[in-house]
């Protein structure tokens, strides 16, 4: 059950925290598949707004764990962003 009380000094945890923000373009795009008379399948690049850095995936789960990746970086050990 989710309720709003924390832990005693979690608060001071996530107050130490810099606040993060990304800001990414996406492309997704179908290829043929290379399967002979296989669907096209889905192709995904996500490319960085501020430094223009690109990342390829060639599926979504990638491009997920990518993303999930970034939202964990400087978290505070907690047990409920384990996966």
């Amino acid at each position: 059950m989710i309720t709003g009380e924390r832990e005693e000094g979690m608060d001071e945890q996530w107050r130490k925290i810099p606040l993060r923000r990304y800001s990414f373009i996406l492309s997704l795009w179908t290829e043929s598949s290379p399967y002979a008379h296989g669907p096209p399948v889905w192709r995904f690049s996500l490319t960085d707004g501020l430094t223009s850095q690109r990342w390829g995936f060639t599926d979504l789960t990638d491009l997920m764990r990518f993303l999930r990746q970034h939202m964990k970086e400087g978290m505070p050990d907690n047990p409920e962003n384990e996966e």
